[in-house]
C-alpha cells in the first residue's frame, strides 16, 4: 500500500534481496524510483535506488529528515537510530 512518497517517510521493502528491511526515503529522482537509506548498508552518501512498486509505506514520517537533508547535516548514525527506535515501537 503506497501512501505519499516523501523524504523522511519510513518504508519497507517487499521485493528483492533486501525484502522485509526498513528504510527511510531520502528523495525521489523520478516517478518510479526512490532513494532510500538505512544508515548501515545503504548510507546517506550512497542510498539505494528502489522501485516504488517494491516498497510499502508506514505511517511514520520523520520531519527532521527533510530539514537535515536541506542543510546537508543528515548522517548515517541518525538514520540508523531513528529506524532502530521505529522497529522497537513497531514490535
Amino acid at each position: 500500500m503506497i501512501k505519499t512518497i516523501e523524504p523522511g517517510r519510513v518504508v519497507y521493502s517487499v521485493a528483492g534481496h533486501d525484502k522485509d528491511r526498513y528504510y527511510i526515503i531520502l528523495g525521489c529522482p523520478n516517478k518510479t524510483h526512490c532513494l532510500v537509506a538505512d544508515g548501515r548498508t545503504h548510507t546517506v552518501d550512497k542510498p539505494k535506488r528502489k522501485n516504488i512498486k517494491h516498497l510499502n509505506t508506514c505511517d511514520k514520517v520523520f520531519s527532521e529528515i527533510s530539514e537535515k537533508l536541506a542543510t546537508k547535516r543528515l548522517n548515517d548514525s541518525r538514520v540508523s537510530c531513528l529506524l532502530s527506535e521505529f522497529r522497537k515501537k513497531a514490535n
